[in-house]
């Protein structure tokens, strides 16, 4: 219809003062007309949105959904228009004043040629909706987590009271009628057992299966999570579900990663360093804003309080889960989201041999069992290694807590109950987990008196569920270890080995030996004391391939039996045996390396099959490194010297990256020779000749000409990176070094400051003086300085007071396997943390492992190298290697 202009004015009037959201748009599609309450909702008036379209991209939160409405309102449009009736009315988010996302229903009506739209505010509604939906959903979690530690509680209780009467029954004292009545005690329990189970019906480890069928895809989850332990579960649960897993250590990290990548999920820690959980949701939610899409994002935390749940929902984090994360949980959660892959649905284990030897959680468990269900591991080996990484993590918690409660920080405390508290919980202890929680709720009031008697009592209470975990995987690595040849691949050949076993402890040496003799030993020998030992090789001078040694023995001690294995020039490999302090561990082992002794490992009491294990593994290692030197070419210093007037000794260069970003900072020059007859020489068949024969210098000098023209020619390539190289302790001793350096690399066209000379800190002690005038030369011309195998040799604290180093390179004895060596672990963070304080750059040696790279990144150390990044490279291969890296 066409009304007159004063019909016209007096409907515009009439709009005006309605409390709905209302527009009109001509045939065209022009904005006619908005009204007071559609300029309050969404904050601009026609001028600003002069046509349909305009409002649709401006209401529309992202362009995917802007493209979606258009399409579905012009299909109606059309349809309603022929018929000249009400348009279906649409629902859906629209961004409104303030760039406020809020819920609209959105209604229009033909009038002729022109189209009147109605908006109403839905989002109030909507949010009391969710906010019923989420209550409901919160009240079953609760009554479920109730109910199970309601049963877990009885459960242990009476499980408590029968185990006693069962010992009771074993007096064999007891009358008749005593022995009656705790018979009728433990039947009575056992029918309140089954009572229990009927009424409250205990959860049960059964598959859920997903309500629709599921994607068959293996999806890419983001995990944000600071604890090892946590990851660890995650990754194993997230495997069983059949998806790929990233990690990262913080908020910020997880945030360039889901920046750099797409991702299925995000789970993410609340509480950790840098940027938290909460503070990621928010950042990615603003980014999605503005570029469109909804990545899934549920937060897990040991925090499960209504308020924190509410928090986490408040800035768009879609769900919650609290630690320890149950795969039930998690298998729920990927279902809702749809991303369980269609072969794994209804399989929790990873394999069905293994899912009947796991205990159900929920039901009478110890921690080893719960710890085990938890990660769905019953392979021995695994579980021994996995289940240190608990305890360790747990401990350093603990030596955490106490250092907290020795400087009077609560925050301290705080933080390492917070983390405490769900490692008690993935070993299943409720009790000791609900201690920690009344010590961090302390540590936030501030309450010493609380934390000050209850700190000490947790952790003694602690120590004797850590024993019981242990004495439980001693008894189960004896019982599941497989028979004589089952175990050990046939190439082993450990029935040819002969093996010396040295301890006072008669059953020490037996349950050694009986080990040994399952894992497919041949001969197996027994000496009580160190004295008995010595008899014992000097009755068998070429037998014996590897000793495993106490170190506290009455009459020789181990320490005095390593003496007299250096004076017997003994040739195999050795380990100790020893219940003392890691550190004491760790210096003899060191004593034993210094004397040239090869040092196979410890076994710590008490001793387990996987330990055993490993120790031979390790001899094997050791036996086919010897076999391959030996059966390396013989060198003489005639080829030495024709191999250096014919230039045939070369660098290969070894990247060194960031250990944050993974960015190529530098190389390391390393030694090889390229034989004409022999190939590829490692430097171990001749450096020492070199040495030996007072060649060192020269081949130092050879070296380091081709590494300064492989850096010139790395950087005409625009590869502006460092190059370290080292220097021979004997290269010190001349004074006209510095010009040497600095001449011949200005003349390879290379400038000094991209120059790092690497020196050994034990190769200092020769010369002190004419060393420390040599590089300080070297300093004041440019050139940087980097003490090479930091923590091996002696004097090092006093030679980084006295000589200007710029980096600081710490050993690969103390980088490998740190994640599981506590005294490495020490040695390695108190290393950074020095260096920081005196300014120097750390580089981490020998990063092999994805672990070994965690734990150098989460100590804060600047740079890494090792076979993970790569392996050292010719020039050619390592300009190669440079271009696939951008």
């Amino acid at each position: 219809m066409n009304p007159d202009t004063e019909n016209e004015r007096q409907l515009w009037l009439t709009l005006e003062f309605l409390p709905l959201a209302i527009a009109a748009f001509g045939q065209d599609g022009r904005t006619q007309y908005v009204n007071a309450k559609f300029v309050e909702l969404f904050g601009y008036d026609k001028n600003q949105v002069p046509t349909l379209e305009a409002w649709w991209q401006r209401a529309s939160p992202d362009r995917d959904s802007y493209l979606a409405l258009r399409e579905k309102w012009q299909a109606l449009l059309s349809s309603a228009k022929r018929r000249q009736v009400e348009v279906e009315p649409i629902s859906g988010m629209a961004v409104c004043k303030d760039d406020r996302l809020r819920f609209l229903e959105m209604r229009a009506v033909i009038l002729g040629d022109r189209m009147v739209t109605t908006v109403i505010d839905l989002t109030e509604r909507q949010e009391a909706v969710q906010a019923a939906t989420a209550a409901a959903d919160r009240a079953i979690r609760a009554k479920s987590e109730f109910l199970a530690r309601i049963s877990r509680e009885l459960h242990g209780q009476l499980n408590v009271i029968m185990g006693h009467t069962q010992l009771l029954e074993l007096d064999g004292d007891l009358s008749a009628a005593q022995r009656s009545q705790l018979h009728e005690i433990n039947e009575a329990g056992g029918q309140m057992l089954e009572m229990i189970k009927e009424v409250i019906s205990l959860p049960q480890a059964a598959p859920v299966e997903p309500a629709e069928p599921a994607p068959a895809m293996r999806c890419r989850i983001l995990v944000a999570e600071d604890y090892e332990p946590n990851r660890i579960l995650l990754e194993r649960q997230m495997s069983r579900l059949g998806h790929e897993v990233d990690f990262a250590r913080d908020g910020m990290e997880a945030l360039r990663m889901w920046q750099a990548a797409p991702y299925d999920m995000i789970l993410t820690d609340c509480n950790m360093p840098v940027m938290g959980g909460m503070a990621l949701a928010e950042r990615i939610r603003e980014i999605e804003r503005s570029r469109g899409g909804h990545v899934p994002i549920v937060a897990i935390s040991a925090n499960t309080i209504q308020q924190d749940i509410d928090q986490c929902l408040s800035v768009g984090i879609d769900a919650f889960l609290g630690k320890p994360v149950q795969l039930q949980d998690l298998k729920q959660l990927m279902v809702r989201f749809n991303l369980v892959p269609q072969e794994r649905a209804g399989q929790i284990t990873p394999d069905r041999e293994a899912s009947t030897a796991l205990p159900v959680i929920g039901q009478s468990a110890s921690p080893l069992q719960t710890l085990m269900a938890m990660l769905g591991v019953t392979e021995p080996r695994e579980l021994l290694r996995l289940t240190d990484i608990f305890i360790n993590s747990i401990q350093d918690l603990l030596s955490q807590a106490d250092k907290g409660l020795q400087a009077v920080d609560v925050d301290q405390v705080g933080q390492a109950m917070h983390k405490l508290k769900s490692s008690l919980r993935t070993i299943g202890d409720e009790a000791l987990a609900m201690q920690a929680v009344v010590l961090e709720s302390a540590a936030r009031a501030g309450d010493w008196s609380v934390i000050r008697p209850g700190l000490p009592v947790l952790s003694g209470a602690i120590a004797q569920s850590i024993s019981a975990i242990r004495d439980e995987l001693q008894q189960m690595s004896i019982d599941q270890m497989p028979a004589i040849g089952q175990a050990v691949p046939v190439t082993n050949d450990w029935a040819k080995l002969q093996v010396l076993v040295v301890d006072d402890d008669p059953f020490m040496r037996v349950q050694i030996s009986s080990m040994l003799q399952r894992l497919g030993v041949g001969q197996i020998r027994q000496a009580g004391d160190g004295i008995e030992a010595l008899a014992d090789l000097d009755a068998h001078p070429t037998a014996t391939d590897i000793i495993l040694s106490d170190l506290n023995m009455p009459g020789m001690d181990g320490v005095e039996f390593i003496r007299h294995l250096v004076a017997r020039q003994y040739l195999g490999g050795i380990a100790f045996v020893s219940g003392e302090d890691s550190r004491v561990l760790s210096s003899v082992q060191a004593l034993a390396k210094a004397q040239n002794l090869q040092v196979l490992g410890t076994l710590v009491k008490p001793v387990y099959n996987a330990a055993v294990y490993d120790i031979l593994m390790q001899y094997g290692r050791y036996e086919a490194a010897v076999s391959k030197a030996a059966s390396g070419p013989a060198i003489s210093v005639a080829e030495l010297l024709e191999g250096l007037e014919q230039d045939q000794f070369v660098a290969y260069l070894q990247p060194k990256v960031s250990a944050s970003t993974l960015e190529v900072i530098g190389v390391e020059a390393l030694a090889r020779w390229n034989h004409p007859r022999h190939g590829s020489v490692p430097p171990g068949q001749f450096i020492p000749l070199a040495e030996n024969n007072g060649l060192i210098e020269i081949l130092t000098m050879a070296i380091f000409r081709s590494a300064i023209e492989a850096g010139s020619q790395l950087h005409s390539l625009g590869h502006k990176l460092k190059v370290a190289i080292n220097y021979s302790a004997q290269s010190f001793g001349s004074l006209e070094l510095p010009e040497f350096i600095v001449t011949t690399s200005q003349a390879a066209g290379l400038d000094p400051h991209y120059l790092i000379i690497e020196v050994t800190e034990s190769g200092l002690m020769h010369d002190l003086t004419v060393a420390l005038d040599v590089l300080s030369r070297l300093r004041l011309k440019g050139v940087s300085l980097s003490i090479d195998d930091f923590g091996t040799g002696y004097s090092s604290i006093d030679q980084l007071r006295r000589i200007p180093f710029s980096e600081l390179k710490i050993d690969q004895s103390f980088v490998r396997g740190a994640n599981q060596d506590p005294m490495a672990r020490s040695i390695l963070e108190s290393s950074i943390e020095m260096a920081k304080k005196l300014n120097l750059v750390t580089v981490a040696e020998g990063v092999e492992t994805q672990e070994d790279l965690e734990i150098v990144r989460s100590l804060g150390c600047d740079l890494v190298q090792g076979y993970l990044i790569a392996k050292p490279m010719a020039l050619p291969d390592l300009i190669a290697w440079l271009q696939r890296q951008h």
